[in-house]
């Protein structure tokens, strides 16, 4: 049974020494990741970690986002070399977009629920996987869950209120924008925006210069 302490801790490195060992690995010097190793590579024990606490303890990792995007990106590399890994990114991005459109979402839920069955039957996910740590039920757990709130019809009042102080020309608001529409996505959210956010902008300047007033 892998663990990150007998795979690449200091003592398995000392007692049996690897190819990569716990040096940080290229992943970008092979055409197939798999070339390198499986899930005992840093870099899939560091994603499962981070997706742990997660999924587990609700701790936020601005590297977990990067990661899992990375994987999802590189999805069938990943997956020949290590599928509970590739899983997980997935399962990270239905959780990225539990709020879209019920055809595009199906869509990439099916594509895990096919790959999760593939790697079942071929042994390349065993119970070991999970007892090891990587949160494929969690995360299970977690998509559908959301899923069933972004089907809810949101009332009342706003859900989210923003206070922008604001003085004049020399501030950039232009990230405003993005509340209407992402840069790497094509839907408008106006609609959803006005429903759903509050902005305030209050005129708060230092100086009392005639521009200023």
């Amino acid at each position: 049974v892998f663990t990150y302490e007998r795979c690449c801790g200091p003592a398995a490195s000392e007692a049996k020494p690897r190819p990569h060992g716990h040096q940080p690995v290229d992943i970008n010097s092979v055409s197939e990741i798999s070339e390198l190793g499986g899930c005992e590579l840093n870099i899939f024990q560091e994603f499962k970690a981070r997706a742990g606490a997660w999924y587990r303890d609700g701790v936020p990792n601005l590297a977990l986002f990067h990661e899992f995007g990375y994987i999802a990106r590189r999805f069938d590399s990943m997956y020949r070399s290590c599928p509970p890994a590739a899983l997980t990114a997935l399962l990270l991005k239905l959780e990225s977009i539990y709020f879209e459109k019920e055809e595009i979402w199906s869509e990439l839920f099916m594509h895990y629920v096919r790959q999760h069955h593939e790697a079942v039957a071929a042994g390349g996910l065993l119970q070991s996987h999970h007892s090891n740590g990587w949160p494929l039920v969690e995360g299970l757990r977690s998509v559908t869950e959301l899923r069933s709130l972004g089907g809810q019809q949101a009332v009342g009042q706003p859900t989210l209120d923003i206070v922008l102080c604001y003085c004049g020309r020399g501030e950039r608001i232009d990230w405003l924008r993005g509340f209407q529409r992402l840069p790497w996505r094509n839907e408008d959210r106006m609609a959803s925006t006005k429903a759903h956010v509050a902005l305030k902008i209050y005129h708060k300047c230092g100086s009392v210069d005639a521009e200023a007033q």
